[in-house]
């Protein structure tokens, strides 16, 4: 789900002031475009910041973000929002610059004559102003510049590129003396090559290894050497880590956890791809295959006219906040319309698809890549049902195919219907008159996030066992529960104060809220406890996380960020259990699951059956 390093906090932050601030400058900028030195610097800035950002920021840009462009159709947008996007913040940074330039010949009794030296001059203030804009943006988002670790993406061959050009340009200058005209005529025409340069030779710069192609035809699943009459029930718990978890449980607060646990299996998940998104290892959690074979590398996805989905970044980058600045605003204006991956972007099927079209009944809630939801499983409520952290960074709600079978709708959605009576416990007992409580050491209210969190979730329980009680006929059900993530962010520093030594939070807010986490894993315990008992027979359970969580070296919006490992537990009466604490990967999961249905592992597969002896699963 969200992390503290989201681009949610584009929207915490731009706010009015910033339009404020903006609509300041832009008076200023205009009266500078009036004058003609002013225009001719917005020309020029337009065009170096086209040249540079297509030769230096282009490339990085187009892999961040996974853009895998196939056609010219594709590549014809998408080389004209660049070339835009690029020119755009030429213009805007030059002409800030120029305040700069003309303060500072009038300081100095010095002012260039030249239009070749004004060129140049813009040309070589364009990438400090750049780097000053983007740790602006990071000053006014976190409250902080960036760490010197930061720049370290600002280091690399562009510099010597841009060095060289520069040079040339300097060298242009002193010529100009003699034939000004000339020379400044030469200067634009290499300035609109380099442009085309930049841009034509794009496509053939881009690492095109992984090419885009449409979702696999996965082989179906065969029967294996026996077969279950158990039902399964697979929670997906988004953040759910042992740290907190085990404390409880030896104090005998988490009965239903330690239940699971003595009568079966338990171990730790590894998350791998740092800095451990949630989509990408759910991607493979739920397909058993990596993701540079699913295709999903971030936990939101984006669309715009004329471009494929592509990734949408979720991080802090000097190299590129000025245009994620940009990317927002278009975010903001509707221009580009903001997702959780859906399910044509992951190119490997899911098991719940496995499963239904072997004949196995099966009924899933709010798992990854659920919407749309037709045609998944033979039941499905999509995970663009219900408000969560999404909803802060403009993520729409769809108007239809959230859930399937239509007309089973009022049955699937029972929780989230406005009847539903739910009871936010935790959220109540942490802030009864839902005041605005901001703690001393972060900028935004954890109990918002908190109430969104368990909103969520108990609406995803209700509907589940519900579901199951008057459904007795399923074999298979599987829940995702996100809040517990979000909780995590929230308030982890609160909860293990003693992880931050250098920057403790205040005493009064460990004391406001550093029972919460507890508070909402005895919540989520009592949940799966009826749930569990919503089965006609006693099922089979399967939890696993795709993450765990650890204190932050940098503060975000919030202080605590995904870390390795997650949490595994399988229990059962098809589970034999085992004290010994196993080593799970996240291609595990899909083999565990078909070996307690009793199905044989698809030789796709690359992980094996954690609840049988090694020789024995791969057998199969």
């Amino acid at each position: 789900m969200l992390s503290p390093h989201g681009s949610g906090h584009w929207r915490n932050k731009m706010n009015w002031s910033w339009v404020a601030a903006f609509g300041s400058i832009f008076g200023v900028l205009l009266t500078i475009v009036l004058w003609r030195r002013g225009r001719w610097t917005m020309l020029w800035g337009a065009a170096w910041g086209a040249a540079g950002g297509s030769f230096f920021l282009a490339p990085r840009l187009i892999r961040m973000h996974h853009l895998e462009p196939t056609s010219a159709a594709e590549w014809g947008p998408l080389l004209l929002y660049l070339f835009c996007a690029f020119a755009l913040l030429g213009a805007l940074l030059s002409l800030i610059g120029l305040v700069a330039i003309a303060l500072g010949e009038k300081l100095v009794g010095l002012r260039q004559k030249s239009d070749v030296g004004r060129c140049a001059t813009t040309a070589a203030s364009l990438p400090f102003l750049y780097i000053a804009l983007s740790v602006a943006l990071e000053y006014e988002n976190f409250d902080r510049f960036p760490p010197l670790t930061f720049f370290r993406v600002l280091v690399g061959s562009w510099i010597l590129g841009y060095g060289l050009a520069i040079a040339l340009l300097w060298h242009a200058c002193r010529r100009a003396v003699a034939e000004p005209q000339r020379i400044l005529r030469g200067v634009h025409v290499c300035m609109l090559a380099v442009i085309s340069l930049g841009l034509l030779a794009l496509p053939y710069r881009i690492d095109a290894r992984h090419a885009r192609q449409g979702p696999i035809v996965d082989e179906p699943l065969t029967g294996g050497d026996r077969r279950s009459s158990a039902p399964l029930l697979i929670i997906g718990l988004d953040g759910g880590n042992w740290r907190p978890i085990k404390p409880m449980i030896a104090r005998g607060r988490l009965p239903t956890f330690d239940k699971l646990i003595a009568s079966g299996r338990h171990g730790e998940v590894e998350a791998i791809w740092p800095p451990y998104w949630s989509a990408p290892a759910w991607g493979a959690i739920v397909t058993g295959h990596p993701r540079e074979d699913i295709g999903i590398y971030e936990d939101l996805m984006a669309k715009t006219p004329g471009l494929p989905l592509f990734s949408l970044p979720l991080e802090v980058n000097l190299s590129m906040n000025p245009l994620f600045a940009l990317e927002y605003l278009a975010i903001l204006n509707g221009t580009i319309e903001t997702m959780p991956p859906p399910r044509q972007a992951l190119k490997r099927a899911p098991f719940w698809e496995l499963l239904s079209k072997a004949g196995t009944k099966t009924a899933i809630f709010r798992f990854n890549f659920t919407y749309p939801a037709n045609g998944q499983a033979d039941y499905v409520v999509s995970d663009r049902v219900g408000d969560d952290m999404w909803d802060m960074i403009s993520v729409r709600h769809p108007q239809s195919g959230t859930v399937s079978p239509q007309n089973l709708a009022d049955e699937l959605l029972s929780g989230f219907s406005r009847e539903a009576a739910i009871e936010l416990s935790v959220s109540t007992e942490t802030n009864p008159t839902k005041a605005r409580m901001i703690p001393s050491d972060v900028s935004l209210d954890p109990t918002v996030a908190l109430r969104t969190a368990e909103d969520i979730d108990i609406r995803t329980f209700v509907s589940a066992t519900r579901f199951v009680e008057t459904h007795q006929d399923l074999k298979t059900v599987a829940v995702y529960l996100g809040g517990f993530d979000n909780v995590s962010h929230s308030f982890s520093q609160y909860r293990f104060p003693e992880d931050y030594p250098g920057a403790r939070p205040d005493d009064a807010d460990v004391g406001r809220f550093g029972s919460v986490i507890d508070r909402y894993l005895e919540s989520l315990d009592r949940r799966i406890s009826i749930l569990v008992k919503a089965f006609p027979t006693p099922p089979n359970v399967i939890i696993v996380s795709d993450h765990g969580h650890a204190a932050s070296p940098t503060t975000t919006i919030w202080r605590d960020i995904h870390a390795s490992p997650g949490l595994f537990i399988a229990s059962g009466p098809d589970i034999k259990p085992s004290g010994e604490l196993l080593s799970v990967s996240y291609y595990d999961v899909v083999p565990s699951i078909l070996d307690v249905l009793g199905y044989a592992k698809p030789s796709s597969l690359r992980g094996r059956s954690v609840l049988r002896p090694t020789s024995v699963a791969d057998s199969n």
